[in-house]
């Protein structure tokens, strides 16, 4: 006989979600649905709270799916060290027996369980804010919004009033060059390179062959603006380019064919200059990530209104929380400008282990955590007002759905 239960899936048992994942996503279309569960369950893990009782109440066969958290591994580069962090997706409860504490109970298993293994922090897109920051998850002020913001600059003027007859050709010469150091020819045609001085700048769809530069420029690029984002291995640039396909999408490359005719032997990926990934839905095209510098952007605003002379562009914006998930891990791994000392008394509600006094100091090349006498605490603080501290100075990117 069944009794309530909390327990991760078995691979094989990992399908029994789709169901609960399709009524509580709607918004989700079928083919993404479809790709999730070929592709994003492959090496997540799913932890669900089953009721065999409930099941024969409901009529149903087997164990009642009640409620789920998936949580899918994504690997970080964090102030320069390599290190895990889990997405907490598609976090769901059966409409039958919402607003009973359910789905709290399977998400602060999952976070006290991750704790224990040592991942320094986890993070997640939240539908209702409120229930996250009881379970101490926290927005975090990062170089992301700022970044997002002046991205906005890429949106083609003619996509913002979307006349639907409004051609890329009708741009005048000064709205497309803003920038004056940008004085070259525009050709009207979509397949023809823009011509700027010694470069010839185009926009193309990328496939799997491109993968290898893709992984060389982003590294390059991230690695220069960012203290925090993802390192994309070549399995997650396959399954990126999947689960933009079945949203009618694809990564567009910013490429110079000068730059491309380059000596044997020199570094992958130097003729790309930026990446975007999109999909579309009728009469808009969804940036979803932008890699490319502020230099480059007049140049990609003029190739995608010539490419998508009737779509509407927009970029949506992406507030993560972050969840401090083991303090002893992610302290040392901590970089900061300005430096950060604080004697604090930690309050988790969830996480025991992080609870207790320290005195954590973070400088330029390292951080440190020390317990100290709980009289020796200047202040009191919960985890998430303590992630919202050590987070603040991070230049961080992180554009990523599931």
């Amino acid at each position: 006989m069944w009794e309530p239960m909390i327990r991760y899936l078995k691979q094989e048992e990992k399908g029994r979600t789709k169901a609960l994942y399709e009524t509580c996503f709607p918004e989700d279309s079928p083919d993404f649905a479809d790709y999730y569960y070929t592709h994003r369950i492959l090496d997540n893990r799913i932890l669900v709270l089953e009721d065999a009782s409930t099941a024969e109440r409901e009529g149903e066969i087997g164990p009642f799916l009640q409620a789920m958290v998936h949580l899918n591994p994504y690997h970080f580069s964090f102030c320069g060290q390599e290190t895990e962090a889990p997405y907490v997706v598609a976090v769901a409860t059966d409409q039958r027996v919402r607003r009973q504490g359910k789905m709290f109970r399977v998400l602060t298993k999952a976070l006290c369980d991750m704790a224990k293994e040592g991942h320094p922090f986890a993070f997640l897109i939240p539908a209702n804010p409120a229930v996250y920051r009881s379970g101490g998850f926290v927005f975090i002020s990062s170089e992301q919004y700022e970044e997002y913001r002046k991205q906005q600059e890429i949106i083609p003027v003619c996509s913002k009033g979307f006349e639907k007859n409004l051609q890329a050709a009708e741009l005048t010469a000064g709205r497309a060059m803003q920038a004056a150091e940008l004085q070259g020819t525009w050709n009207a045609a979509p397949g023809e390179p823009l011509d700027q001085k010694e470069h010839a700048f185009s926009l193309r769809k990328a496939d799997g062959a491109d993968i290898p530069g893709m992984i060389a420029f982003s590294d390059r690029f991230l690695q220069q603006n960012y203290d925090v984002f993802l390192r994309k291995t070549e399995a997650d640039h396959r399954r990126m380019l999947a689960e933009l396909e079945c949203e009618n999408g694809g990564v567009l490359l910013l490429t110079d064919a000068m730059a491309g005719e380059r000596a044997a032997g020199e570094e992958e990926g130097n003729s790309i200059r930026g990446i975007l990934s999109y999909g579309t839905a009728d009469d808009v095209l969804e940036l979803k990530e932008l890699l490319i510098s502020k230099e480059d952007r007049e140049i990609a605003r003029q190739l995608l209104a010539r490419h998508f002379p009737r779509k509407k562009i927009e970029i949506p914006g992406m507030n993560f929380m972050v969840r401090i998930l083991d303090l002893r891990t992610l302290v040392p791994m901590l970089r900061s400008h300005e430096g950060i000392s604080c004697k604090v008394r930690v309050q988790d509600p969830v996480i025991e282990t992080n609870q207790g006094s320290f005195w954590i100091r973070v400088n330029r090349e390292r951080g440190s955590i020390v317990p100290i006498p709980q009289e020796d605490a200047e202040e009191t603080v919960e985890i998430g007002e303590l992630a919202a501290r050590l987070f603040a100075g991070l230049r961080i990117w992180i554009r990523e759905w599931v």
